[in-house]
């Protein structure tokens, strides 16, 4: 369970009801990621929607032609600030990821598994 300022803290919950609040407060973790570390890796299946605390994470992509997929290159294509959400993918069918995330820092995630929390009924 992660604590209610540590949520309120990040703005995509500012719309939520107190009983939604209190039901992703529930379930959510607070994960720590060494530099270097890797946080979920393109083409996972998305899961888990993560939401940056403080550290620091970097978004990468894979680029590889089809004609010669072991000249793979990494391309970075994004940087994840505290306060951002990353994983969005979690939120948005197929539920695939769609990079490959790893901490360039020492880092403090929340951790909001999508699976448990998004309801198949309104709350």
């Amino acid at each position: 369970m992660v604590s209610e300022r540590i949520l309120r803290s990040h703005s995509f919950f500012n719309l939520l009801s107190k009983k939604q609040f209190a039901a992703i407060a529930e379930i959510a973790n607070m994960e720590s990621f060494q530099p270097g570390a890797l946080i979920f890796e393109e083409g996972m299946k998305a899961e888990t929607l993560y939401f940056l605390h403080q550290g620091g994470v970097e978004l990468f992509c894979t680029l590889f032609h089809s004609y010669r997929p072991e000249k793979r290159k990494e391309c970075k294509v994004g940087e994840i600030l505290p306060g951002e959400p990353f994983g969005i993918s979690a939120l948005i069918h197929p539920f695939v990821l769609t990079s490959t995330a790893r901490a360039t820092q020492a880092s403090e995630v929340t951790v909001s598994y999508t699976h448990l929390t998004l309801p198949t009924k309104r709350i």
